[in-house]
């Protein structure tokens, strides 16, 4: 269900360029922690994400995680996907620098365009 949901918001949303760049998505496995990734490519055990987080994306590797709890209803998944594949969108091609805000200004853009074309409301 979530590689298919992945998949279909992929081209709708965003051309297909997401799964082209090599990333999936793949539910958390219950208990364990998220780490931001270090320099090294490796979790850094210092930088938790912290509960309130629903997913997480890793550029390095590719990989967008949801946090299993979040998977309960159509429109909560999709909209935590959603936010994954944006900040995954907003890194191909243009990696974020070390000081810039993942949630900044290239986050928030592509986010008005989803909202422009009725994905997220």
């Amino acid at each position: 269900m979530l590689q298919e949901l992945f998949a279909d918001l992929d081209q709708q949303y965003f051309s297909g360029c997401i799964g082209a760049a090599g990333y999936r998505v793949s539910l958390q496995t219950p208990g364990a922690r998220m780490y931001f990734i270090g320099a090294d490519g490796r979790p850094d055990l210092k930088q938790y994400v912290g509960e309130p987080a629903g997913g997480l994306w890793y550029t390095d590797v590719r990989q967008i995680f949801i946090r299993p709890r979040f998977v309960y209803g159509k429109l909560v998944i999709r909209v935590v996907l959603l936010h994954e594949m944006v900040h995954a969108a907003v890194a191909i091609g243009h990696p974020l620098a070390d000081d810039e805000d993942p949630h900044g200004d290239r986050f928030k853009a592509e986010m008005a365009r989803l909202k422009k074309a009725g994905a997220v409301k």
